[in-house]
């Protein structure tokens, strides 16, 4: 029994450590041999092991596991849920859209964070407007991942509302914000930006001056 044998089959102890050990070790050796022994294991007793599985998948990255990542995002557990929207973006297979759309109104912060970083690295057109929604979460680290995943996709119909979110009480989700625009080069934003040269955080007029320089080239 070669090593990666071993692993696929001490996912099946029953130690719950050595399976979540196991599927751990099966990520970063990153063979297809390990795909079906992993989606078995999202359905593990224990969440930690599902969590481990998730990530394990999301490292392969094969548009197999996409189902079955998509099926979790319902887990009763929040960081099994989280971890699988992360590996549904790692994957980058645009028929996560949809379930990662809805994920974004789970009710864990957490997950609608991942759903939402996940969404910036698959770039589908329909997830623009739920993304700018989100722009008004509660979790100012949602509204972050929101107007990163915006300047992600370069999407124009995003200027306006990342324009408004230069306003948003979070120094962090203001930065993203700018540099998002920069990212857009839309001349929309360019009175914007002009206005959060006077914004009252240093990084943040430094953020809005680089985005003007880029818009305005």
């Amino acid at each position: 029994m070669n090593e990666l044998e071993g692993k696929i089959e001490q996912l099946r102890d029953a130690d719950p450590d050595i399976r979540s050990y196991a599927a751990k070790s099966l990520g970063k050796m990153r063979a297809a041999e390990a795909i079906d022994p992993l989606l078995e294991a999202l359905r593990d007793d224990e969440a930690v092991v599902r969590r481990r599985a998730a990530r394990a998948l999301g490292k392969i990255r094969d548009p197999l596991a996409v189902p079955d990542l998509i099926a979790v995002l319902e887990d009763g557990a929040r960081n099994v849920r989280k971890d699988a929207a992360k590996a549904l973006g790692n994957i980058r297979d645009h028929q996560a859209a949809g379930p990662l759309i809805a994920a974004m109104t789970d009710t864990s912060a957490d997950v609608r964070e991942a759903a939402v970083r996940a969404l910036g690295k698959i770039r589908t057109v329909s997830a623009v407007e739920p993304l700018t929604a989100a722009l008004q979460d509660s979790s100012e680290d949602v509204r972050e991942a929101a107007a990163k995943a915006l300047g992600a996709m370069r999407s124009q119909r995003a200027v306006g509302p990342l324009s408004a979110a230069l306003e948003d009480t979070s120094e962090d989700v203001r930065k993203a914000a700018a540099k998002a625009l920069g990212r857009i080069r839309s001349p929309q934003a360019v009175d914007d930006l002009t206005a959060t040269l006077q914004d009252r955080s240093k990084s943040v007029r430094k953020r809005a001056a680089k985005a003007l320089k880029k818009v305005q080239k």
